[in-house]
């Protein structure tokens, strides 16, 4: 063979060399930029069971070790995210243990089943400066205006994409029960032997029948709904009821703290409230009596504060972080007539304070003003609106 031949066939080695590596190459690229986007793109699905991937977990969404023993306790409700939120400096000088949300975390109620005014209201409440700099642990309960809707009941039409977003924003554990069940319901219990102090999350919206429309719009206690007596309706659901019942059927607990967006004690509302399916008001008044564990009731919804008492049992309410209603809202010229309430209703904005004192087996509880937007300049945001009311361990 000549030597151009050798030549030739050295280069056309040479050739298919480079295409391999060159193939090669080109392989081993592509399968990086898969790799990337696999680990570095959000979960764009709004039915998975599974949280985004995050490298880095937000401190507001570790919970405590279990074993550790509470001292303090907020609590509030209804919190529109975009006004300023002075509230989450204000609580986080009270030092919690534990941050309770009672439900409108966000305001985004929904015009179509992609629920972008909802998507939009976390997107906001994620980037504002003043929620970003919260790092104190929460645990979040739903509302009619998380769930997208005015007054949300089982009918509503954006529940399933508003509990994905719940889900989503608020609890990034992947196995989570409520990510594989209907209803946001849960428990959490921190504590030793002699200071277990159990939380209990209700879900008044994912399973709550109608309430009855009112006879008589805006005339005092009827003001959107009456008392409805038909047996029948549910606020919370065979399931959760019966969930429920065994979470306060443990005698290993100190004390219970039951969150529930609705007010139960309220007994002379016609805005949304318990009482309203007086028949399920008792039979979680009853429930909680009957266990003999000292317990408090948190709720918020209402736009004012207020404590209320049925016997031993005692609620309060905080609302609103950030829009308090003052008097002559929706034509109301003067405070509910309310024989359980122990308080004057509190329009300011507020929160409410929970303080454990395990040495005395004493709970105290109040409300406290959130912040000092449209108050007196002598007011001083954390200062008390009530008296402090006491639960005792013993």
């Amino acid at each position: 063979m000549s030597q151009n031949g050798d030549d030739s066939n050295d280069y056309l080695m040479a050739q298919s060399r480079r295409r391999v590596m060159l193939s090669s190459f080109i392989t081993i690229v592509i399968t990086i930029a898969f790799t990337i986007e696999v680990f570095t793109t959000p979960n764009s699905n709004s039915n998975s069971n599974s949280p985004s991937t995050s490298t880095t977990l937000d401190p507001k969404l570790i919970l405590p070790a279990s074993s550790t023993t509470l001292t303090r306790i907020a609590f509030g409700s209804c919190s529109d995210q975009t006004r300023p939120l002075p509230y989450f400096d204000t609580i986080h000088s009270f030092a919690p243990n534990l941050f309770l949300l009672l439900g409108d975390n966000v305001y985004g109620d929904c015009t179509s089943l992609d629920c972008v005014e909802l998507v939009t209201a976390y997107k906001d409440l994620s980037e504002h400066p003043s929620f970003q700099g919260f790092d104190l642990p929460i645990i979040a309960a739903i509302d009619d205006h998380d769930a997208g809707i005015q007054d949300a009941d089982k009918n509503n039409p954006y529940l399933e994409k508003s509990e994905q977003l719940f889900l989503d924003f608020w609890v990034p554990d992947g196995e989570d029960p409520r990510r594989f069940r209907p209803g946001l319901y849960t428990s959490h219990t921190f504590g030793e032997d002699g200071n277990r102090v159990k939380v209990i999350v209700l879900d008044n919206r994912t399973f709550k029948d109608e309430f009855l429309i009112t006879d008589q719009w805006g005339a005092p206690g009827k003001e959107r709904y009456i008392v409805d007596y038909d047996s029948s309706k549910s606020m919370l659901g065979a399931a959760q009821w019966a969930w429920l019942a065994k979470e306060l059927d443990d005698e290993s607990i100190d004390l219970q703290i039951v969150m529930s967006s609705l007010q139960v004690l309220n007994s002379n509302t016609g805005f949304e409230a318990w009482r309203l399916f007086d028949h399920e008001r008792t039979r979680l008044t009853s429930l909680l009596k009957m266990s003999g564990i000292p317990s408090l009731i948190v709720s918020g919804d209402r736009h004012v504060g207020g404590v209320y008492k049925d016997e031993n049992l005692l609620e309060v309410t905080s609302s609103s972080f950030t829009h308090t209603e003052p008097l002559g809202a929706f034509g109301v010229t003067s405070d509910e007539i309310d024989e359980s309430r122990i308080t004057p209703l509190v329009r300011s904005n507020n929160f409410g304070a929970i303080e454990i004192d395990w040495a005395e087996n004493m709970v105290h509880v109040d409300l406290r003003l959130a912040d000092n937007e449209g108050n007196l300049l002598e007011t001083v945001a954390g200062q008390r609106l009530t008296p402090t009311f006491n639960i005792s361990l013993n």
